[in-house]
Order: structure tokens, then sequence, then C-alpha cells
């Protein structure tokens, strides 16, 4: 079947890429990062007429660029692991991070910078022309209740919906991330309708919209980001850093973990499991019962059980296993 893409290009028409092609259909475009830093890469594979998917995957810091409002479309992103960052036109800022999804309609939307804090990010992206996409649907779902319009109704008030993914749709988009080119044409109009069946029915409640922070929260928690880095064997509870920082405790949890992924406590545990791991490759002569203490833990057996959560290993075979390595090398 031959998908008439122009649609795509026109969504796009106000981006700068650094290189764009298409074969097979496919349309691999290529961002480059600001500064030349980093590349990002997104290939989007036509579904239908007026609706196409588009596999993201940026490693750079900053990708940011101000398009021209487009209308008639809609959009709706995913993230699959990393984080994305978006400054609205009233100050507040907002993040994509793992299982997180937003919906939004192009043409009222304003951002006035976006960043990927953690200088990765990858994602799924549907973009929707709304009355191509509507005709599309009817002739190839006839059965099925895809009336655009009434995803298009939530945006009499906002432009944009960051939320929680429910687990349906989690599944359904780590079903995607993993499609096989050979059987995209059949596979990925019956996923695209199951997402719309799933967010037709469930539309939006208040408990699934992600938090928003004010310019001086994320600040704040970037600076306790740097501080516990910079202290990487240290054992900080939320409630002190909260203090430190002077911000709200629930604020700090929630701004950290939307920024960076990963609860403060999980993150700490991290940075500590990294410390151990490079103290077992440099140093032959320590014990794994003095590396325990010298990173915080009160016995070793504590250790090794967080050490494997990590790294998948006991300190032991860890060691084991990087000496080898390291022999194997010579």
């Amino acid at each position: 079947m031959c998908i008439d893409t122009s649609f795509i290009y026109e969504f796009f028409s106000s981006y700068s890429f650094s290189s764009i092609k298409e074969e097979n259909g496919i349309i691999e475009a290529h961002i480059s990062g600001i500064g030349d830093k980093g590349e990002g890469v997104m290939r989007i594979h036509p579904v239908m007429d007026g609706i196409a998917i588009s596999y993201i995957d940026l490693n750079l810091k900053s990708c940011f660029q101000k398009v021209e409002p487009i209308s008639g479309f809609l959009e709706i992103n995913y993230c699959i692991s990393g984080s994305y960052e978006v400054v609205l036109s009233d100050n507040q800022v907002c993040y994509l991070s793992d299982s997180d999804m937003s919906l939004s309609m192009p043409e009222k939307i304003r951002l006035t910078a976006s960043r990927v804090p953690s200088g990765s990010y990858k994602g799924i992206a549907f973009i929707i022309k709304r009355e191509k996409a509507d005709v599309a649907l009817r002739k190839n779902f006839p059965f099925l209740d895809l009336n655009l319009e009434r995803l298009e109704s939530l945006f009499s008030e906002k432009s944009v919906y960051f939320l929680r993914g429910r687990s349906e749709i989690c599944h359904l988009f780590h079903e995607l991330e993993s499609i096989n080119p050979k059987i995209s044409a059949r596979y990925l109009p019956l996923k695209t309708a199951e997402m719309l069946l799933i967010l037709l029915e469930g539309m939006i409640e208040d408990e699934e919209i992600l938090p928003q922070f004010s310019r001086t929260v994320v600040e704040r928690t970037r600076r306790c980001y740097s501080f516990l880095l910079n202290h990487p064997i240290e054992r900080h509870t939320s409630k002190e850093l909260s203090a430190k920082y002077h911000l709200a405790e629930t604020s700090l949890r929630q701004c950290f973990k939307s920024i960076y992924g990963l609860p403060i406590g999980s993150f700490q545990k991290e940075l500590r499991i990294k410390e151990a791991e490079k103290m077992l490759r440099e140093d032959s002569s320590i014990s794994i019962g003095e590396v325990a203490c010298k990173c915080g833990y009160e016995n070793q057996s504590k250790f090794a059980s967080a050490f494997k959560s990590v790294t998948g290993k006991t300190p032991a075979l860890y060691r084991k296993h990087y000496a080898t390595f390291s022999e194997g090398e010579e």
C-alpha cells in the first residue's frame, strides 16, 4: 500500500535538519545539537493516510528550534528512556521521563525552550493529520469508534497534557519499540487503532496529569543533583536535601525524579555502587568489606545485595570478571 507522505513533510516544514532522506517509504531525519554537540535521529514510518509514527533517538543536550505553529495536527509522544524538558510560555517547566506521555495540539502549544537533561532521550511519537486520519480510520476500522474530534475536544482549555503512562499504554509502546520492519505495514495500523481506543475510552483523569515546576524549583533541584554527584558516597535524605536547598520535600522528590528518571534514594545508591566498582577495579589490595565500609554500608551482606541489584554481579564476581578481562587485554 502506497501512503502519501506529504503530510509528514508539512508537519516538519519549519524544522531545521542536518540531513533528511526517504527510502522505501521510511523517512530518516538527523538533528544536530546546538553548537554541533551531539546528534539526534528520527525514523518516521507512515502508518496510513494522515498518521505516521516516529522513532526518536536523541544523544545531545539541546536541539530546541522555534518552529512555526502548524494547524490541523495532533501529536502523541511517549518516553521510553531518558527525559525531555520543555519550558512553556507561562514559564512552567514540564518533563517527559520513563513511561510518561504527552498529548498536544501543535497549533496551540508555545514552547520557549527545551533540552535533554541527561544527554539522551529515546521515544516514540505519533503524528496525526486530523482530517486525513479520520477518513483513513473510518475506512480501515469501520467497526470502531475512533473519532479524533473527541481527542481534539480535550484542547479547548490546554494546548498540551503531560501524563503518566497507564500500564496498557506502556505495554503497547514497548511492543512498538521492538517492531519488526518486515511486518510493520500490517502491524502498525492495528497498534495505532489500539492506542487510540485506549486514549478515547479512558480520556484524561486528574491523577494521570504530571506535575509542572517553576524555574526556581528546577534550578534548585539541579543544584541538589550537582551536590550529590560531588559527594557520591555520602548518604542524604530527601528531607535533609530539601532543607538545604529551601524546597518543599515533595517538590524536590517529584522534580528530581522527573528530570533524572530516578528517585533521590535510588540515584544515591547508583552513585555509591559506581564508586564501589571503581575501587574494586583499581585496587586489588582492598578487601570487599573495606569497600563496603568506604561506600557507607554497615555490613558486607547489605553491600553485596545492593551491588548485585545494580550490576547483576556480586562484588567478588565483578572483581574476578574485571581481573580476567584485564589480563586478556595484556
